[in-house]
């Protein structure tokens, strides 16, 4: 069925042949909810929230656990969160909240040193796992119990990924990579790390690859940095028949856009002045039609919930 939808969705891409689209009324996509960070300014800190994926009944997740935690994101069925916390000057940890049982769960301790960042993370579609990107700018999965824990970026000296996600079969991920330089590629390979592919190279390309997830197992959603148009791109597993997505209802810079768990929607940020802050939009692959989030803070951290 995820196949089909794309299929629809390439034809809609390539009819738009970059006139993009605007806000269309009849599409609510309020089936799904997301989990977002929005920017306090007065506590200079992002709080957690969980919405309908049309930005209505939303609700703030305001746990004490979760005082400067990075990169809280929910897990497929919203019955957990997992972050990271700096638990020392020297030491941060990698952290699992159940919701439902109010318990949490320090999974993996980490050296941290003040100031060094994160990558987000990403759930196993059943829960199991994580995908986690430590201070080392290294990419590892780890089982939610904390065992199992798996390097899977090259133990090379400068190589380091910055955003990775699981197929939905949970047998591929595909991550940006940067090797060397400030500019990113598209990786893919096996769930243990083996057979690693660049699929999206940035050398010799005016573009920059970056936030790639998976639409089907075989199709990839990723944003080109650099693209003067705002582009979102689909691509095949492999780099082939890539088509983009020019969003123009403003100049627009567009980013993390992840598909929700039936294929049928592709949330992202997106910025509409270069200074300015993030914003939802929300993507209904069978037509293109795009919804936008009211326009009244920076969110970012986009994760998709089955139920809450």
């Amino acid at each position: 069925m995820r196949l089909l939808v794309l299929t629809s969705l390439a034809l809609v891409l390539v009819a738009c042949g970059g006139g993009g689209t605007k806000l269309d009324t009849s599409f609510q996509p309020a089936q799904y909810w997301l989990g977002y960070q929005l920017w306090n300014i007065a506590t200079q800190r992002g709080d957690l929230h969980l919405a309908r994926s049309n930005g209505t009944e939303d609700r703030l997740i305001d746990r004490p656990e979760l005082l400067d935690a990075e990169w809280p994101t929910f897990s497929p069925d919203g019955k957990k969160l997992a972050y990271y916390k700096p638990t020392s000057p020297a030491s941060a940890g990698l952290f699992v909240l159940d919701l439902d049982a109010n318990t949490t769960t320090e999974i993996l301790q980490m050296e941290w040193n003040q100031g060094a960042s994160f990558g987000p993370i990403d759930w196993f579609r059943d829960g199991s796992k994580l995908l986690y990107i430590g201070v080392s700018g290294k990419l590892f999965s780890i089982s939610a119990d904390g065992t199992n824990n798996l390097r899977l970026t090259p133990d090379t000296l400068g190589v380091f990924d910055r955003y990775a996600s699981w197929s939905p079969d949970g047998t591929k991920v595909v991550t940006k990579r940067v090797d060397g330089g400030p500019r990113g590629d598209l990786v893919t390979m096996n769930s243990d790390g083996t057979n690693q592919v660049t699929i999206a190279e940035s050398f010799g390309s005016p573009y920059s690859f970056s936030d790639p997830d998976w639409v089907t197992n075989s199709m990839i959603v990723c944003v080109r940095e650099g693209d003067p148009d705002g582009g979102i791109t689909l691509m095949n597993s492999d780099g082939g028949g890539a088509v983009r997505f020019k969003i123009t209802e403003q100049t627009t810079w567009p980013s993390q856009p992840k598909c929700s768990p039936d294929g049928k929607m592709i949330a992202f940020g997106v910025i509409f002045s270069e200074s300015g802050p993030t914003y939802i939009g929300v993507i209904e692959v069978s037509t293109g039609k795009v919804f936008w989030w009211p326009r009244d803070g920076n969110r970012n951290n986009i994760s998709w919930v089955d139920q809450p």
